[in-house]
């Protein structure tokens, strides 16, 4: 059997929005199953033409404004490209961070799509990505001190990383910086592997949705959720959404099925957003903690509820002729209300590039120059795609497009991304959010020269579009 791998990375980035903002700094490292390390990966990488960092984002990973276009670091394309060697050399691992699987898994996959690079390496060919954070508030639950856990100024118990991990003797915390981060992630996962193997080994199952769908399959099992505090629900499977496997819903046992068995299925789906604690949606690719009902590691059931009221309410939702088949359609109902993406960013998951796409995307990332890229760009079918090509040209080879085209996309790039109208309610940072959010950064000299650099960006973007 290959030993087990962990590749422990983490990102410091523009700001807080995956679809949107860019990474600046990415470390990782690379351990065997003890967490030895064995490589390592730190870089920096120049900000993009049309990405403004947000001022606090910046006071929280003490990133200097003045040093995001230093010729020292890595363009954006060659960051990403650097990333994405390095994860595909280190695969197949599991790729761990912390509280990682909303943030740091969808910034890194969506950097990868937006470099014409595959952007799934830590979920598939054996790889596996799991989140530290998930696997502590598990333990919290299943373990009850298996390691410390500190309290913050209201009392409350903190799983900050930068609280959690010097209260469990590591040393040297150097919090915000990714470097630094992933140093305390690997101590901690240290600390709750051998405090529990099998629980540990246990949580890895969950980080693939097959090892979650083997325990939702069986009639009732055990959900733990982590919302301030850990509760454990006993439920039973529902139904999944048709055009989406991964997304599971299950209802909680510790309440009576009763008034939810007649709903119809817009009925169901509205109840899904305001009894959402009862009728739960549960992501099988975002490692949810789940446990069959006998399980010795599994913690109590939190709600009282005796095993003949659950067994009657498993029986009323089992014999009811529709009501699954109900769920079901609720479940696409939810799906097709969301509105069709209107950025380009967002289009991230509207499917898959055709196999010619994918090929040419290769050829592109192998070709000697970047006129030559140009013209692979060109031949791209997938308008999205073809979108994200010019993007990268204009931002590494702008001379490759003819001065007219170029001034164009330019001037586009500055009226729509940072300098759009007052109105616009936009999912970016612009300089007119960016001033906003000035008055949240504490540090009064921080706050003086981000604010100095931002005059200066604004002045450089109206002189261009004043030309």
């Amino acid at each position: 059997m290959t030993e087990r791998k962990y590749a422990i990375y983490d990102s410091e980035t523009s700001g807080p929005r995956p679809r949107y903002d860019q990474i600046f700094q990415l470390a990782g490292i690379l351990t065997d199953d003890s967490f030895a390390q064995v490589d390592q990966l730190n870089i920096r990488a120049r900000r993009l033409p049309y990405v403004l960092p947000g001022p606090k984002a910046l006071e929280v990973t003490n990133i200097d404004p003045y040093s995001l276009d230093s010729p020292e670091h890595y363009s954006p394309y060659e960051f990403a490209v650097e990333v994405h060697e390095t994860f595909q050399r280190w695969a197949p691992a599991v790729f761990l961070g912390y509280n990682s699987i909303d943030f740091d898994e969808e910034i890194v996959r969506q950097m990868f799509w937006s470099n014409l690079l595959h952007p799934y390496i830590t979920n598939t060919k054996g790889s596996m990505r799991a989140d530290l954070l998930i696997m502590m508030r598990a333990y919290s639950a299943c373990q009850p001190g298996a390691f410390v856990i500190p309290k913050n100024d209201e009392g409350k118990d903190s799983f900050r990383l930068e609280h959690i991990a010097p209260a469990n003797g590591f040393e040297n915390m150097q919090a915000h910086d990714a470097l630094g981060d992933i140093y305390a992630t690997a101590f901690m996962a240290k600390v709750c592997q051998q405090a529990s193997p099998e629980l540990w080994e246990h949580l890895l199952k969950l980080c693939q949705p097959r090892g979650c769908d083997e325990i939702l399959s069986a009639p009732t099992c055990k959900l733990v959720t982590h919302f301030g505090v850990s509760e454990t629900h006993l439920v039973t499977r529902l139904a999944s959404n048709p055009t989406n496997p991964k997304q599971v819903c299950v209802f909680d046992l510790s309440v009576d099925p009763t008034p939810y068995l007649n709903l119809s299925a817009r009925q169901i789906a509205e109840r899904m957003r305001t009894d959402f604690r009862i009728l739960r949606t549960v992501k099988t690719n975002s490692q949810p903690v789940l446990f069959h009902e006998g399980d010795k590691l599994a913690p109590e059931v939190t709600a009282e509820v005796t095993s003949g009221e659950s067994n009657a309410r498993l029986m009323a939702i089992n014999d009811h002729p529709t009501f699954k088949i109900r769920v079901a359609e609720a479940l696409s109902i939810r799906a097709s209300e969301f509105e069709a993406a209107p950025h380009l960013e967002a289009k991230i998951y509207d499917g898959f590039p055709s196999r010619d796409d994918e090929r040419l995307m290769r050829e592109f990332h192998e070709a000697a120059s970047w006129p030559q890229r140009k013209d692979i760009v060109a031949r791209l079918q997938d308008s999205r795609m073809k979108q994200l090509g010019v993007r990268i040209l204009m931002s590494e080879a702008p001379q490759v497009f003819d001065p007219a085209y170029r001034d164009k996309v330019k001037r586009g790039m500055l009226e729509n991304r940072l300098m759009p109208p007052a109105e616009a309610d936009l999912p970016w940072e612009t300089f007119a959010s960016a001033r906003a959010g000035l008055a949240q950064v504490d540090d009064p000299e921080l706050r003086a020269r981000i604010e100095t650099w931002l005059d200066e960006q604004e002045a450089a973007a109206q002189a261009v579009l004043a030309a």
